[in-house]
C-alpha cells in the first residue's frame, strides 16, 4: 500500500488526547444525549473503555478496522470514542447506504468488528454479514420493530455488561491512522481515504476557529449524519466540553421543537436542510434566538437560496469547505462576508467559499500544473493540515492525488479573485463539452435556480450526435409549477451565453441524494431517460 508522507503531520496532540482533556476538564457536564440517554463526559469515558476493552479481549487489534453503522444516537459517540481510545480505526458509514455498498466497504476494508443499528439491519437485512468472520456487535437490539436473528450478533448492551473493570490504553502516535473516510462513489467505486491523529485533529482545531467562540456553554443539534458534516462540528463541541444532541431523523419541525426545549446554539446542517428550514420558517415563525452558529457544509447553494437563509438566521451563517480528501475547513466564510458585494470578476461575495483558513495555502492551476491569474479557473489545490495520507489499498489514486511539494489536487474547479475569496464552479468530472465549448453545470445551475418555483436542479450531459453532448437541466419543482423549456431557456437568456443554455428539460419528484444530502449526478446521468423522470421539453 502506497502513502504520502508530507502531508501528515509527526507532532501535536491526538483525538486520544482531545478526549482525555476533555473528559478530565467537564466530567460532570452532559457531553451527548438523544432524548432517549444522556451521559456526562466521565460515564462516557467509562463506557468508551468498556467497548474498548470487550473488542480487546475478543481479538480486536490496534490498527484494526472497525465498521460503524448506525444513525446518530448516544451509542455512536460510545463506539466511536472506544475506536479512539482502543487504538483502532473508525470506518463510520451513513445509515441511508445501500446493504450492497455497506458489503463492498467492508471487502475492502476488511474489519475485525461490524457495530450495526438493528433496526437498519430490520428495514434493510442482515444477508450481506452471513460470510463476514469478524465480530458483530447491534446497536439498539430492544428498540420497537428492531428485532433480528443474526447468528453470534451481540448487543451492545451485553458488551457493556460484560466488561465490570475497563483497561487503560497506550496514546497512539499523531501520525497513527485513526479514520477512514469512504468517498461517495460519485465519480466511481467508493475509496477509502486513510486520515490519521494529526490529520483529523487539524480539522478540529479548524472548525473550532472558523466557528470562533464555541465553548462548554454550547449545544449543537445533529441531524446530519454523524459519520459526515455534522460529526466533525460534534467533535468540536467535544473538545469544547460542549453539549451534542443527537436526532436520527431530519424534519424542519423536530429541529425547532428540539431547540426551543434545550436552547440549543449551534445547527450544523447541509445545504438541502438549510433550504427546508427556511422554507419552513417562511410558513410557521419559531423562536430561533439562542441559535448563534449555523455551520453549512457538504454541497453547493445556490446564492438566491442563501439570502434567504440570511434572512431568518442573520449573523449565525458560517460556511465551511472541504473535500474527504483534505477534510474542512479548507476555507470559511464568516458571517460578516455573507454580503452581496460584487468582485471584479461579477461574483457577489456570498456566492463564494470563502478564504483560506488558518494553515492552508490553495492553488489554481491549469491542465498544465501551472498556476492561473486572479479571475480564472482552473483546479483547486491545497496544502492544508488536514491532508489524508492516501487511499487504502490504491497506490495508483494516491500517486494523482499529491504533487511533489504535498499539494491535494481536489479535483474542483475554482478561481480566486482580487481578495483571495474562493469560488466553486464545479467538478472536474462534470464539465460538459458541447459543441467544442466547455460548460461547468454549476453556473447553469446557478441560473435555473433562481427561476421561481424551482425546489433543486441538476445539470448533466447527455450524448447529442451534432453537439457531441447536449446540456440536460433535471428540475424538481414546488407543487403547481411547470414550465416549458423555451421558459427555462428564456429566464437564462440575461445570465447566461447561448451554448450554456440547456437543450432538454426534464422534471422529477425528488432529485437522488446520497447519505449526505449532495446529489447524486452519477445516478442523474444513468438513469433521466428513464419512466422515473417525465420529459417536459425537447
Amino acid at each position: 500500500m502506497h502513502e504520502v508522507e508530507e502531508p501528515g503531520n509527526s507532532g501535536g496532540p491526538t483525538l486520544y488526547d482531545l478526549l482525555e482533556w476533555s473528559y478530565r476538564t467537564y466530567a460532570d457536564r452532559i457531553a451527548v444525549d438523544d432524548g432517549c440517554l444522556s451521559l456526562t463526559y466521565g460515564e462516557l469515558r467509562d463506557s468508551a473503555l468498556r467497548i474498548a476493552t470487550w473488542l480487546t479481549d475478543h481479538g480486536v487489534a490496534r490498527g484494526d478496522r472497525v465498521v460503524l453503522v448506525t444513525n446518530n444516537r448516544v451509542e455512536y459517540s460510545q463506539v466511536e470514542h472506544a475506536v479512539v481510545l482502543g487504538g483502532f480505526i473508525r470506518v463510520a458509514l451513513a445509515p441511508r447506504l445501500h446493504p450492497v455498498e455497506v458489503a463492498g466497504i467492508i471487502a475492502d476494508c476488511t474489519p475485525s468488528c461490524v457495530v450495526i443499528e438493528a433496526s437498519w439491519l430490520a428495514q434493510e437485512g442482515a444477508e450481506f454479514l452471513a460470510d463476514f468472520e469478524g465480530h458483530v456487535v447491534v446497536i439498539g437490539s430492544t428498540d420497537p420493530g428492531a428485532q433480528v436473528e443474526l447468528p453470534n450478533a451481540v448487543p451492545l448492551e451485553a458488551v457493556l455488561a460484560d466488561v465490570p473493570d475497563a483497561k487503560s490504553f497506550p496514546a497512539p502516535a499523531p501520525d497513527d491512522k485513526v479514520w477512514f473516510i469512504y468517498t461517495s462513489g460519485s465519480t466511481g467505486l467508493p475509496k477509502g481515504v486513510i486520515h490519521t491523529h494529526a490529520s483529523v485533529t487539524a480539522m478540529i482545531t479548524g472548525i473550532r476557529w472558523a466557528m470562533t467562540s464555541v465553548d462548554e456553554t454550547d449545544t449543537a443539534i445533529h441531524t446530519a449524519p454523524l459519520a459526515h458534516v455534522s460529526g466533525a462540528v460534534g467533535w468540536a463541541l467535544t473538545s469544547a466540553g460542549g453539549r451534542n444532541r443527537m436526532l436520527a431523523k431530519f424534519s424542519p419541525e423536530g429541529v425547532f421543537d428540539v431547540a426551543e426545549e434545550i436552547g440549543a446554539t449551534v445547527l450544523p446542517v447541509v445545504p438541502t436542510q438549510l433550504n427546508m428550514l427556511t422554507d419552513y420558517l417562511k410558513s410557521v415563525p419559531r423562536n430561533i434566538d439562542n441559535i448563534r452558529l449555523v455551520p453549512y457544509a457538504g454541497s453547493a447553494i445556490a446564492p438566491d437560496r442563501l439570502s434567504t437563509a440570511k434572512e431568518f438566521f442573520g449573523n449565525a451563517l458560517v460556511q465551511l469547505f472541504g473535500a474527504s480528501e483534505a477534510p474542512m475547513p479548507l476555507t470559511a466564510l464568516f458571517p460578516a462576508d455573507h454580503i452581496p458585494v460584487t468582485n471584479s470578476v461579477g461574483l457577489p461575495r456570498f456566492a463564494s467559499a470563502g478564504r483560506a483558513a488558518l494553515g492552508v495555502e490553495i492553488e489554481i492551476r491549469d491542465s498544465q500544473d501551472r498556476r492561473v491569474g486572479v479571475g480564472e479557473p482552473g483546479e483547486i489545490t491545497v496544502k492544508t493540515p488536514t491532508a489524508c495520507r492516501g487511499y487504502w489499498n490504491n497506490p495508483e489514486a494516491t500517486a494523482e492525488l499529491f504533487d511533489d511539494q504535498g499539494f491535494v489536487r481536489t479535483g474542483d474547479v475554482g478561481l480566486l479573485d482580487e481578495d483571495d475569496f474562493l469560488f466553486i464552479v464545479d467538478r472536474k468530472k462534470d464539465m460538459i463539452v458541447s459543441g467544442g465549448f466547455n460548460v461547468y453545470p454549476r453556473e447553469v445551475e446557478t441560473a435555473i435556480s433562481t427561476v421561481p418555483g424551482v425546489r433543486e436542479v441538476a445539470v448533466v450531459g447527455a450524448p447529442d450526435e451534432k453537439w457531441g453532448e447536449q446540456i440536460v437541466a433535471v428540475l424538481s419543482l414546488e407543487e403547481g409549477v411547470s414550465y416549458t423549456l423555451e421558459q427555462i431557456r428564456d429566464h437564462c437568456r440575461s445570465t447566461l451565453a447561448g451554448y450554456k443554455l440547456p437543450r432538454r428539460v426534464e422534471v422529477v419528484g425528488d432529485l437522488p441524494k446520497g447519505p449526505t444530502g449532495k446529489i447524486l449526478k452519477k445516478t442523474i446521468r444513468a438513469e433521466f431517460w428513464t419512466d422515473s423522470i417525465r420529459r417536459v421539453g425537447g
